[in-house]
């Protein structure tokens, strides 16, 4: 904004050129008859010179803005739903999902869904994320829908380092795999049987929505619940409490729906029918309740005072080209 000091020599100038042209216009004077010859100076010269000067006066003034290169702030406030998505799953292998309540077991089940998602999500990124007690990033973004297929193919229970059902892990795990995605659509799907005695990923999940990430869950399992198998070779023998009593997994849907935002959009539960593929997608697409990015930026105008002193420098010239033609014409006639 320095340049903008220039402007005080604007009127030093036009001070500088009113002195020369009364200086000039006293010497005009100063040969022959007074009154022919001011005249003559006032048909030709005078308003011209005036016009052709001022007009030099804007382009240097113009030229002098474009150099500050003054700058405006601006607010633009975009959806995100017309980017490009990226679709991270957080996947339950706590031991509860090996129950069987549905077909063929709560984890099958749920890398079937994703499996099935992925088919038809086209080119955007997807990742995954492992949960139990604690939670680790099984696969980053990717647009490889081949390779995350394979890598789905192999999640078994035995990821799961330390039982237990870690939703707040898991998200803001599943979060931190955007980092660098910020121009991107989010979305995050648990994918779980609801199991969990802690509340604390309510705080995390409201921050991710805050920060335009989408929530969906799906949940898998019934209410009335299963046993849970030992391991996934021996299908007899189920776990037991310290009672020796068959331990029943049921589902938990509270959670789920509260990662969901209590929004039944966001929320499945196949259970044993079968998956709403369609829907899913439609939300995930889908700019409903999805936060608006507010991005502010500055926005130069150098480019518009140059484009100005172009016009007026051209006016300039066919002016000056019109009034000697006219004067040619006017010099033929005589």
């Amino acid at each position: 904004m320095a340049y903008l000091n220039l402007l005080w020599c604007i009127p030093i100038v036009v001070t500088a050129f009113l002195l020369y042209f009364r200086w000039q216009r006293k010497k005009q004077l100063s040969f022959g008859n007074p009154e022919v010859t001011h005249s003559l100076i006032s048909r030709s010269s005078g308003p011209f010179r005036i016009f052709k000067t001022s007009i030099r006066m804007l382009v240097l003034v113009c030229l002098i803005l474009a150099m500050a290169n003054p700058r405006m702030r601006s607010k633009t406030r975009a959806s995100n739903g017309d980017r490009p998505k990226n679709l991270v799953f957080a996947i339950d292998v706590s031991n509860s999902m090996r129950a069987e309540d549905v077909f063929p077991s709560r984890l099958q089940k749920a890398k079937s869904i994703t499996m099935e998602i992925l088919d038809k999500f086209n080119g955007e990124s997807v990742g995954i994320v492992l949960f139990a007690g604690q939670a680790f990033p099984y696969l980053p973004l990717t647009a490889d829908h081949h390779y995350a297929v394979d890598a789905i193919r192999g999640i078994s229970i035995d990821h799961g380092m330390r039982q237990g059902t870690s939703f707040k892990q898991a998200l803001e795990l599943s979060g931190l795999l955007f980092d660098g995605e910020s121009a991107s659509s989010k979305t995050i799907c648990v994918i779980s049987d609801g199991e969990s005695h802690s509340r604390d990923f309510k705080r995390t999940a409201d921050s991710l929505r805050r920060s335009g990430v989408k929530l969906l869950s799906i949940a898998l399992g019934s209410v009335k619940g299963a046993p849970i198998p030992v391991s996934s070779a021996d299908r007899s023998l189920f776990k037991k409490d310290k009672k020796g009593r068959v331990i029943i997994s049921g589902l938990n849907p509270k959670s789920l729906k509260q990662i969901a935002g209590n929004d039944p959009e966001h929320f499945f539960a196949p259970g044993s029918n079968p998956f709403k593929l369609d829907q899913f997608l439609d939300v995930v697409y889908s700019d409903k309740g999805r936060h608006h990015v507010i991005s502010e930026q500055d926005r130069d105008y150098y480019t518009f005072f140059l484009w100005v002193a172009l016009g007026m420098m051209l006016l300039e010239t066919l002016i000056t080209a019109y009034k000697g033609y006219a004067q040619r014409t006017l010099n033929r006639t005589r």
